[in-house]
């Protein structure tokens, strides 16, 4: 196991990836004053994204029914915990969106496929998790 997003799991022999990159970003307004610069105030958090490019090869793994269950977790609208293999839990991240690219293709079939997994952070899903833990 390399990364699990809830119980689907990113592998080296099934669904792996090859990168996995974050993007946090925070909000700061921007306050005018004559003959200076803007005065810049924190006002908090803004989207945390994290984006997964993986490549799949069907005639060694599941291939596309990796890709269609990576879509079922997606349409069920759920915020899943990401954790990877060192134990680091990034949060409770949505499915916002899931691109594939197939490639090489012979009788019909894909013999490779990309994809792209773009998960946004969910905070007011943790919140929901530990009130309901605490109830």
């Amino acid at each position: 196991m390399i990364i699990t997003l809830g119980e689907f799991a990113f592998w080296a022999l099934g669904t792996s990836y090859h990168e996995i990159q974050r993007d946090t970003s925070w909000r700061v307004a921007k306050h005018p004053r004559v003959g200076q610069r803007p005065l810049l105030q924190f006002v908090g958090p803004d989207d945390d994204k994290v984006t997964i490019e993986g490549t799949l090869y069907p005639q060694l793994t599941d291939g596309a029914e990796s890709i269609e269950a990576l879509r079922a977790l997606g349409d069920a609208g759920e915020s899943l915990p990401l954790v990877d293999e060192a134990g680091w839990v990034y949060g409770l991240f949505a499915i916002e969106r899931v691109s594939e690219t197939k490639r090489h293709i012979m009788g019909g079939q894909a013999q490779r496929i990309d994809f792209t997994l773009h998960l946004v952070r969910d905070d007011d899903a943790a919140i929901a998790t530990r009130a309901y833990a605490y109830a």
